[in-house]
């Protein structure tokens, strides 16, 4: 258990020192005008920055007598899904069709949530300007999308998707989407106010760092390698990097999510 735990950790931060050079030329490059792409920009030093702190709430190599925060650590890793799923629909399209569908809907979901968010706060001030920007995106994507369930997950502007969670886990986990489903059903329930997966276990079971919870956190973290693996390539197609083979072994391992 601290075997796997240990080998899925010590692969994280090599993730991490390995691909924060390259973000920073990225973000030179932006900053310098030579790379303009801002969604790919932001999305990645989100993801970064979302593995650098689930980094750091993870125990050390050897056993302790700290209570482990696995409801923390369980957000950051759905967090971290989230962020991959966004990064491979809004900067990795198939063809340029498909590209500028996606930026229409991220300019929707955008000025929706603007819209919304001004409503609240100052409704005399809120005006009309993100529903007409709103609306002038929409007669794209109704145009664009035929489907009527797949447009019908975009109307409320609540969701980037016009795919089903599952259809987006079967894309990137391939045979194991089952498996990884599984683990983040279990996530998520740690996220919750009383979480039901802690609910009737002990305290020990629940918090005491044990080899038991070493080595759920290993699965957990085995999974977090693996889309943070896949949303650094996505990065990697929209700019080029400097050669680091300390990357790119990472790049190598977890490439499959259980290599052969």
């Amino acid at each position: 258990m601290f075997a796997l735990f240990n080998s899925q950790a010590r692969a994280l931060y090599v993730g991490i020192e390995s691909f924060t050079p390259q973000l920073e030329l990225i973000h030179a490059d932006f900053e310098n005008e030579q790379f303009a792409d801002w969604p790919t920009v932001l999305l990645s030093t989100i993801q970064q920055t979302t593995c650098v702190s689930l980094f750091k709430l993870l125990p050390p190599p050897k056993a302790t007598n700290e209570a482990i925060d696995c409801r923390s650590i369980a957000s950051l890793i759905r967090n971290m899904v989230d962020t991959h799923d966004a990064l491979d629909f809004l900067c990795d399209p198939t063809n340029e069709e498909l590209f500028n569908l996606h930026r229409d809907i991220l300019g929707y979901y955008l000025a929706g949530q603007t819209h919304s968010f001004r409503t609240k706060m100052a409704p005399e001030e809120a005006g009309s300007t993100y529903e007409t920007i709103g609306a002038n995106y929409w007669t794209k994507i109704n145009t664009a999308i035929v489907d009527k369930q797949q447009k019908n997950r975009l109307r409320r502007g609540e969701t980037l998707f016009y795919s089903t969670r599952r259809e987006r886990l079967e894309k990137a986990c391939g045979v194991h989407a089952d498996f990884v489903s599984a683990i983040l059903a279990e996530l998520s329930t740690y996220v919750h106010s009383i979480p039901p997966s802690l609910w009737m276990r002990t305290l020990e079971e629940g918090f005491v760092d044990t080899p038991s919870n070493r080595g759920l956190l290993g699965i957990w973290l085995q999974i977090a390698n693996f889309y943070y693996a896949k949303s650094i390539r996505v990065v990697k197609k929209s700019c080029p990097f400097k050669q680091s083979d300390e990357l790119d072994r990472y790049l190598d391992r977890f490439r499959d999510l259980f290599p052969q």
